[in-house]
C-alpha cells in the first residue's frame, strides 16, 4: 500500500452542550479555528485594476502547538470572550499526507507485482478470496487495475472486432465466388481446347 500518513495536524473535537451553554455555534467556533490556522480574507486591497486579498491568520509558529490555540478566545453572544478549551477539544494527530480522489470518491491503491503465472489466473482467485474472506463495510468495493484491465479492455474489444472481421471475410468471399457452399471440382466446366 501506498504510504499516505505522517504528516501532523491539529484536530479540534467542538463539545456542543458546552458551546451551547455559552451560547456559542459549533461554526462559529470552527470558522474561528479555519481563520486562525488556514487564514481568512477580511478584506480587499484594489491597486489599479489588481485585487489583492488581505487575510488574517495567526503566527507561523504557534500553527503546530495545541497549548496556544487552546487560549483563542471565541466570542459569545453578547460579547463575552471564552477560552477556545472550554468549548473544544485540541490535539495534534498523524493525519494523510494526500488523499487520493476519483469521480467524487476516495480510494486507496495496493500494488503488487504477478510472478510465475497468468495476471487473469491470479485476479480471479485473488477475487474469490476476498469475496470469501473479506467483509468490506457498506460502500467499499474492490476494483482491479493495471495490467488486469487493460487485459480486460481488449479482451472486450476482441470480442467485436473478431466476428466483425469473420463477417467481412465471409462477405468478401461470397461476393467473390457467389456461392456459400464448396464447389466440387469435377463439376466445374471443362476447357474447350487440349
Amino acid at each position: 500500500m501506498e504510504a499516505n500518513k505522517g504528516k501532523p495536524q491539529i484536530v479540534v473535537k467542538v463539545d456542543r452542550q458546552a458551546a451551547s451553554r455559552y451560547g456559542i455555534s459549533a461554526d462559529d467556533i470552527l470558522e474561528m479555528v479555519q481563520a486562525g490556522i488556514g487564514g481568512k480574507a477580511v478584506s480587499t486591497l484594489i491597486d489599479g485594476t489588481r485585487r489583492f486579498d488581505i487575510q488574517v491568520r495567526l503566527d507561523s509558529g504557534i500553527e503546530g502547538q495545541p497549548a496556544c490555540h487552546r487560549q483563542h478566545p471565541p466570542r459569545g453572544p453578547g460579547g463575552a470572550l471564552v477560552p477556545l478549551s472550554r468549548v473544544a477539544s485540541i490535539e495534534t494527530d498523524e493525519g494523510y499526507t494526500f488523499v487520493r480522489r476519483e469521480q467524487l470518491q476516495r480510494y486507496a491503491v495496493i500494488q503488487m507485482d504477478v510472478k510465475g503465472r497468468d495476471v487473469d489466473g491470479f485476479v480471479k482467485e485473488a477475487d474469490a478470496k476476498l469475496k470469501a474472506q473479506v467483509k468490506l463495510p457498506e460502500g467499499y468495493w474492490v476494483e482491479w487495475g493495471g495490467a488486469f484491465e487493460n487485459q480486460q479492455r481488449a479482451l472486450n474489444r476482441l470480442a467485436i472486432i473478431v466476428p466483425l472481421t469473420i463477417g467481412l471475410i465471409f462477405i468478401l468471399l461470397y461476393t467473390a465466388f457467389n456461392s456459400v457452399g464448396a464447389r466440387d471440382p469435377s463439376s466445374s466446366p471443362t476447357c474447350p481446347w487440349p
